[in-house]
């Protein structure tokens, strides 16, 4: 079994490091959407001050960086697993 096919396993069964990476990306354009709505906003509204737009930059990549740091926990989680299995198949 290759690893796409490892995947897929995972994504049926509902595994832990599926839901990380999916929640992952979720949470990462979540960050990324409120960093460019801020953008948008700024530029032609100017709806926002200098350090409210910080202040706004700066939570959405915060949120962006949550949201990485979980989707590369899953694939780590993701490759352990799958290292295991092959290590168990080989036997």
């Amino acid at each position: 079994m290759n690893k796409k096919e490892f995947k897929k396993k995972c994504k049926e069964e509902k595994a832990r490091s599926y839901f990380l990476c999916l929640f992952g990306a979720i949470i990462s354009c979540i960050g990324l959407a409120v960093v460019f709505g801020t953008l948008l906003l700024d530029l032609n509204l100017h709806l926002f001050t200098y350090p409210i737009q910080i202040l706004f930059y700066v939570i959405g990549v915060m949120i962006s960086l949550i949201g990485m740091t979980l989707d590369l926990l899953g694939e780590v989680e993701f490759s352990k697993k799958f290292k295991e299995h092959i290590s168990k198949n080989e036997k």
